[in-house]
């Protein structure tokens, strides 16, 4: 669901919360598998964003589509995401078949900013 998108307001209110509930539960179990950022708050995040159709993204609708992703991960680690700093934004274009078209992956990356 991009900015740009023209739904009714009550509908993208749903999608918006079920985005952040999943992305929560991504990252929980992420941190669970991995024991990531034991006694360490991410501070730096890196996007990659593989789409498969037309021209590339723009920055500010990749950031706009991530704002639910990034909410449900600052809930998962339990921090205020006010305090995290894009990285770098990674457009990577794939076939249309391709597994990984649509998909978005938010990395922490211990880089100090």
């Amino acid at each position: 669901m991009g900015a740009n998108g023209r739904l009714h307001w009550g509908r993208k209110a749903r999608l918006v919360k079920a985005k952040r509930a999943e992305a929560r539960l991504v990252a929980l179990a992420a941190l669970r598998q991995y024991g990531c950022f034991d006694g360490v708050t991410p501070r730096v995040y890196d996007v990659y964003w593989y789409y498969a159709r037309g021209a590339e993204p723009d920055e500010d609708n990749v950031l706009s589509r991530c704002k639910a992703l990034l909410d449900g991960c600052a809930d998962a680690l339990g921090v205020n995401d006010r305090f995290w700093h894009l990285g770098q934004i990674h457009r990577v274009k794939v076939g249309t078949r391709d597994a990984l078209a649509g998909r978005v992956e938010l990395v922490f990356v211990n880089r100090n900013s």
